[in-house]
């Protein structure tokens, strides 16, 4: 059954939604398997009645449902219709019985996208970064996610893609803004956030690094091009 000590929170709700999210793109079965416990193991020892875990559960496995069809071709994952996810989750008396189904669930996503070669992985790590490159993300907080020490993963990436972890991210998201700078009716320091540059000035100068001008002038440079 259900017991009861603390209540059920929009944040762990993020959390555990956003851990999931993680370790699955990385297909990380050990961690998923770890958080879905630790999701188990808190929603025993929360002061909530059982509707209340119940729209909890329901409302994270949607959203896990919406951030995995975001970023995998929504053909190759078979989820359940929400209506169908709703009625089994209303329907289960125990919790074990909804963390089960939320971990089947979660077992045939990895389950078609499995990898296991060193090569594939790799390819799962770039994956990962061109989805994820909009994000704070760095080499400390991905390795963990793949299985990897940041040091090992460091020299591993560097070997395999031909330049290192930071320079292959900027790379990523300068391309993108240059995308998002043909767009006249957004801003600069919009492009900025966008593409993970939370300092415009730092975006600036990584932008002229690699493109030689600065957004501003790319821009000028663009409408100049489309008026010849």
């Amino acid at each position: 059954m259900f017991a009861h000590n603390n209540t059920v929170s929009d944040l762990e709700l993020i959390k555990y939604c956003s851990d999931l999210t993680n370790y699955l793109q990385a297909n990380n079965r050990k961690q998923v398997a770890s958080t879905l416990y630790s999701l188990e193991e808190y929603l025993y020892n929360v002061d909530n009645d059982i509707a209340s875990v119940k729209l909890f559960l329901t409302d994270l496995f949607l959203q896990l449902k919406e951030n995995i069809n975001k970023i995998y071709n929504s053909s190759r994952i078979s989820f359940p219709t929400n209506s169908a996810i709703i009625d089994y989750i209303s329907s289960c008396n125990y919790l074990y019985e909804i963390i089960l189904y939320i971990s089947g669930q979660v077992k045939s996503v990895m389950d078609s996208n499995d990898h296991s070669t060193r090569d594939s992985i790799l390819e799962d790590i770039l994956y990962y970064i061109d989805n994820n490159y909009n994000k704070n993300i760095k080499l400390e907080t991905i390795a963990p996610l793949f299985g990897y020490n940041s040091a090992y993963l460091g020299k591993l990436f560097t070997k395999a893609i031909g330049e290192n972890f930071n320079s292959y991210v900027d790379h990523r998201r300068i391309e993108h803004s240059k995308k998002l700078l043909e767009r006249q009716n957004i801003k600069v320091y919009e492009v900025s956030e966008q593409v993970g540059y939370k300092n415009v000035d730092y975006f600036h100068k990584k932008f002229k690094k690699y493109v030689g001008i600065s957004p501003a002038e790319y821009r000028r440079k663009l409408s100049l091009d489309d008026s010849e």
